[in-house]
């Protein structure tokens, strides 16, 4: 549990240099969202799985995530490095090192989830649009699309 706790303590500070949210609402957000996903390893599936790259036994970089067997697919919603190691970037040691633990697996895709940090193009990410419509159909036949 050591291990979850400090990794949530790493993501909100993180979270908190890059955004102007207030330290209670982090608390807040974190304490809803990432102590029930942390939990759900405890009582464990091996279809969530926490990684943790450690130096010197405090983490340095970290990533919770989900395995879609379906799929042979890793989605991945939170990654987050402790910033006194940036200059080593374990972020990116830690994704080198899940995909050669994904190669042994047969995990064939790696979902960094939304967004378009830096970090996800380096590794050979490419955009991605959502889309969304709605349709209005009478009859059984489409009278609007938006």
């Amino acid at each position: 549990m050591r291990n979850e706790q400090e990794c949530i303590e790493i993501y909100k500070n993180r979270r908190q240099t890059k955004t102007e949210t207030s330290s209670k609402n982090i608390r807040q957000k974190y304490k809803d969202f990432c102590f029930p996903l942390f939990n759900i390893i405890n009582k464990s599936s091996s279809l969530t799985r926490l990684y943790v790259l450690s130096y010197d036994g405090n983490p340095a970089a970290f990533a919770f995530g989900m395995v879609d067997l379906r799929n042979n697919s890793f989605f991945t919603p939170i990654l987050s490095c402790n910033t006194d190691f940036s200059l080593y970037s374990p972020g990116h040691v830690l994704i080198c090192e899940m995909v050669r633990a994904f190669i042994g697996e047969g995990i064939e895709v790696f979902d960094l989830a939304r967004g378009d940090e830096p970090y996800k193009y380096a590794m050979g990410g490419v955009n991605h649009y959502n889309y969304s419509f709605s349709a209005m159909i009478d009859d059984g036949i489409i009278i609007s699309l938006q």
